[in-house]
């Protein structure tokens, strides 16, 4: 009796252990695929808002902007100047998109081993 419970216990272990790596899998995606998009996202977000604005925008330097009476020129450089992190971002994206990539292959794998 004692090593049948020992054998459904091990189970249940193994069974937790693969929905928590799938789903760190799942989150680890989801995580690179934001990393990857944020500096392209705010790049696109200052242009936006300096075309409705009616304002200038380069990365040559920042110029002034008004909103409601607030200078918001220096913002807006910062955020089209940030879409150059993603030099940085999408190689970490990609990266972080392989890795759960093979962690969902390996679970899958596993999980067809075992049955």
């Amino acid at each position: 009796m004692s090593d049948s419970s020992q054998h459904s216990d091990s189970v249940d272990q193994g069974n937790g252990l693969t929905s928590t790596l799938r789903s760190g899998a799942k989150w680890l995606a989801i995580s690179s695929v934001v990393v990857g998009l944020l500096p392209v996202a705010s790049t696109f977000t200052a242009g936006t808002v300096a075309n409705v604005l009616g304002c200038r925008l380069n990365e040559a330097a920042f110029h002034p902007c008004y909103i409601f009476g607030i200078n918001i020129g220096d913002l807006l450089y910062t955020m089209g100047v940030a879409g150059w992190y993603t030099f940085l971002s999408i190689p970490l994206a990609g990266a972080g998109l392989v890795i759960s990539g093979v962690l969902s292959g390996g679970v899958r794998l596993w999980e067809a081993f075992r049955e």
